[in-house]
């Protein structure tokens, strides 16, 4: 959920809430009071390249290869308009796409195929906001998260010894969930900017299909889903004048993704006892710290590195879909100013995975898949930001 921001990206997230620009209000939305006169728009795109090889042995079924390589490259776009209706008061709208991943193996034969073919999440997230100055420097914000969710999931229908069984999909959605989001920017001085945001949870009533040509008619599914909160502290300090060091703390609450029960899943037949889908999972922390340089008045360059805690701390609680595990992230970007009205950004990150062994049971809980996850991932992003 972090590529919301190609500025904040390219310190790894350190300052990410204490008003980089526009983007900041995904983290905080008091952000938005650092815009300009008149009507501003932000438009971010992250190109995220994934290594994600698997490497399994199924407890059932077929002899079937034992690795493979879900990952899935993906364009992740954010964007972010602000109107400054007067000194004080600033209306603002991001739109993101906060969480959303596709994994698919490149070997529809290998041995995890009963636990996981392919799956993809998509969200549409827009969100209104008002940031207002209570006082000097001292900036309040709030917004309403109007998000759209899509899962869709595919795996092999049974994994019956000697059999290759067709692929089982199940599709669900929801129209439309409700969350909101607040902070607090505070600017005691023009060297130091500290902020402090909130996003709400969202729950998603997820309505939908599952079924197997030839095997299962399709039939309704539903499931509750809610997404975590999260809480970001972050800083930017001036140490010279052309110098600032930048840091944050994010905690977020994915212990919320415990056992989520899947309604209409029962009496579906071998191989379809979609009960549940278990995660289990931990609350998550992440830790950055960054630096900023002005080369000139044109040119700022940025580097970064962050560290970030797995909700994942055991095999048990590691979908093969999404192997996740503690991480670190190093990044470097720049802005440059093309002019008093348009300017770019560039970062580029590299994410170093720890060790990643899994041990899942199909939805059914008549397979297991044991093995590990070999995995990287590559971040190209890219902005451009518009005074109009």
């Amino acid at each position: 959920m972090h590529e919301q921001s190609t500025s904040a990206q390219g310190s790894s997230w350190a300052g990410a809430a204490a008003g980089y620009d526009l983007s900041s209000s995904f983290w905080n939305p008091a952000a938005f009071g650092i815009a300009g006169q008149g009507f501003t728009t932000e438009s971010h795109a992250a190109l995220l390249i994934p290594d994600a090889s698997l490497t399994g042995v199924a407890s059932a079924g077929p002899q079937l290869n034992n690795s493979t390589d879900i990952g899935h490259i993906a364009l992740i776009p954010a964007s972010y308009a602000a109107y400054r209706i007067n000194k004080d008061l600033v209306l603002g709208l991001s739109v993101n796409s906060p969480f959303g991943l596709a994994t698919k193996p490149d070997d529809v034969f290998w041995a995890g195929r009963a636990v996981g073919q392919s799956s993809k999440l998509f969200t549409a997230n827009a969100t209104p906001t008002l940031s207002y100055q209570i006082a000097p420097g001292l900036h309040i914000g709030a917004g309403v998260q109007l998000e759209y969710a899509k899962l869709t999931y595919k795996f092999a229908a049974s994994q019956a010894a000697g059999t290759l069984s067709p692929t089982a999909i199940a599709e669900i959605d929801d129209d439309l969930g409700i969350g909101f989001t607040a902070g607090v920017l505070w600017q005691p001085s023009k060297s130091t900017s500290i902020g402090l945001g909130f996003r709400s949870s969202i729950t998603h009533d997820l309505d939908g299909t599952i079924g197997a040509a030839g095997v299962l008619p399709s039939r309704h599914i539903s499931a509750e889903f809610k997404t975590p909160e999260t809480v970001t502290l972050s800083i930017r300090q001036a140490i010279a004048p052309k110098t600032r060091v930048l840091g944050t703390i994010e905690w977020t609450n994915w212990s919320r993704f415990g056992v989520i029960p899947i309604e209409g899943s029962l009496g579906l037949g071998p191989g379809f006892g979609l009960a549940s889908l278990k995660g289990n999972w931990h609350d998550g922390w992440l830790y950055s710290v960054g630096l900023e340089y002005d080369v000139s008045k044109v040119l700022t360059v940025r580097t970064g590195v962050a560290f970030e805690k797995s909700p994942i701390q055991n095999a048990t609680e590691r979908l093969i879909q999404v192997p996740d595990s503690d991480r670190w992230w190093v990044s470097g970007g720049a802005t440059y100013k093309y002019s008093e009205k348009l300017s770019f950004d560039f970062a580029y990150t590299h994410v170093f995975f720890d060790d990643a062994p899994f041990q899942r049971q199909n939805l059914s809980e008549t397979v297991t898949l044991t093995g590990n996850a070999d995995q990287s991932a590559d971040i190209i992003s890219f902005s451009m930001k518009t005074k109009w």
